[in-house]
């Protein structure tokens, strides 16, 4: 990736954070290209559970949607199972 797509990758990584708030944790963010599918891989943690968020779409932009969609329902899977967990 070049510095330009780099600094995206950060912006992205920051507006994953802001999505899922304080008690799940952003431990990685990847981008894939297959072909002409752009992919993030995000790699969450809550507690001791980690969990990879897998979204994908024709574009960055189109991915990062489908990010942020997908990071909403994982964190609330997520957060239900560390909750579950923990009693």
């Amino acid at each position: 990736m070049g510095e330009a797509e780099d600094r995206h990758l950060v912006e992205i990584a920051a507006d994953c954070r802001g999505l899922l708030g304080p008690g799940i944790e952003l431990v990685s963010l990847e981008r894939a290209l297959d072909g002409e599918v752009v992919r993030f891989i995000a790699t969450l943690r809550a507690g001791d559970l980690t969990h990879a968020s897998v979204a994908s779409g024709g574009s960055v932009h189109e991915a990062h949607v489908a990010l942020r969609r997908k990071l909403v329902e994982d964190r609330l899977g997520l957060g239900f199972e560390a909750l579950v967990g923990r009693t």
